[in-house]
């Protein structure tokens, strides 16, 4: 077991009083097998190393939550006024089902049916993995039938694509 000693006052700028607890964790989720002691001690020049870069990426990370949670609470005229408009034109659009997606590309292209690569793209990530993990291998129709049972009946007629 590594034994790691953080002089905290040591440690330069960012460095607040009240993060050390949390630096200490945060080195633990990195290196699980070492023993973290707050205070002077010996430490060789390759942990010192880690323990430098390991603080950096703390600190990036620590700054990076503190602005995603200022960022998520702002509010300004602008972005009322732009939900205002968003909301006269009916709101944010709904999510589209893949039959929908699917008439959608059928339209687009002009009658032509969308190849499987791109119809499987449409699809939702966790049905389409678990019909992979239930079915594979499988013919594409037999995919998308499990799908459908997946997907609750939402797909419909498949048979024209």
């Amino acid at each position: 077991m590594k034994k790691i000693y953080i002089d905290w006052t040591d440690m330069g700028p960012g460095a607040e009083s009240g993060d050390a607890d949390d630096f200490v964790a945060y080195i633990k989720k990195h290196m699980p097998d070492a023993c973290v002691i707050i205070g002077a001690g010996p430490t060789d020049d390759d942990t010192r190393h880690e323990v430098n870069e390991l603080f950096n990426q703390y600190l990036v990370s620590t700054a990076a939550r503190a602005m995603g949670r200022k960022g998520g609470t702002v509010k300004s005229e602008a972005k009322t006024k732009a939900a205002r408009e968003n909301a006269k034109k009916g709101g944010r659009p709904r999510k589209m089902n893949i039959r929908e997606k699917l008439n959608m590309e059928w339209a687009e292209n002009g009658g032509k049916a969308p190849s499987w690569g791109a119809v499987v793209n449409m699809m939702e990530d966790d049905i389409r993995e678990r019909v992979h993990a239930d079915l594979t291998p499988c013919t594409e129709a037999e995919f998308f039938a499990g799908y459908e049972d997946w997907d609750g009946g939402k797909l419909g007629d498949i048979t024209q694509w």
